[in-house]
């Protein structure tokens, strides 16, 4: 489907790796949140991993909150969240919050993605929420100011955060992988970013659109 950009999302560089985590490679299928309360199930994309559940840990400040306050929605559609750090803060260890460009790599590809349409909540002067879009629209918090809008039917979207509380998804970047196939096109979103390829023994780095040995 087409996609509508609002706002830039080819920001960069990514730092450069200085070392290979070997102890990436044999991942587990699920990870757990810094509170050890709850366990997110994993997927991987490309060579990036994300939690395949939204985010639903309280943040310590009062920055988070359930759909229309009621608890019972958190379990199933995650926490809805107004500030990006101190969602990232709550993300399991290792793993961020992801950029737009994150999000644009993963619903463009083939994956097997599945957003929780959580809806979103915007506080009135009264300071009361005002919550919308549950069961219809996903509204995914990003670390560049923006959010990602996905509707249950039509193209997803990429917008200005407008102050709004959203849902948050965490990922975790790889530096091994198993084959070079599995290495995404070396974008400017990937510049500088050194992954080991297990079939190939040797380390690629994404150096101005190529994927070359290091």
């Amino acid at each position: 489907s087409s996609v509508e950009t609002l706002v830039d999302v080819q920001d960069g560089p990514i730092s450069e790796t200085d070392s290979i985590d070997l102890s990436e490679y044999g991942q587990g299928s699920a990870v757990v949140d810094k509170d050890g309360g709850k366990v997110y199930t994993l997927m991987t994309s490309g060579i990036d991993v994300w939690t395949l559940e939204n985010l639903d840990s309280k943040a310590t400040h009062p920055t988070s909150a359930c759909y229309d306050y009621a608890d019972s929605l958190c379990k199933g559609y995650g926490r809805l969240y107004l500030e990006v750090d101190d969602a990232a803060a709550l993300c399991p260890d290792g793993y961020e919050v992801p950029r737009a460009a994150d999000y644009r790599l993963l619903l463009e590809s083939k994956d097997d993605y599945k957003p929780v349409y959580a809806g979103s909540c915007v506080k009135r002067r009264d300071d009361v929420l005002a919550c919308t879009g549950i069961n219809d629209t996903a509204f995914y918090m990003t670390r560049d100011d923006s959010i990602v809008v996905v509707p249950k039917k039509g193209s997803w979207v990429v917008k200005e955060d407008d102050g709004r509380f959203g849902s948050v998804r965490c990922m975790k970047q790889k530096s091994i992988t198993e084959k070079k196939g599995d290495l995404p096109t070396c974008s400017k979103i990937n510049d500088g970013r050194i992954v080991y390829v297990i079939e190939s023994d040797s380390a690629f780095d994404c150096v101005a659109g190529e994927w070359e040995f290091t």
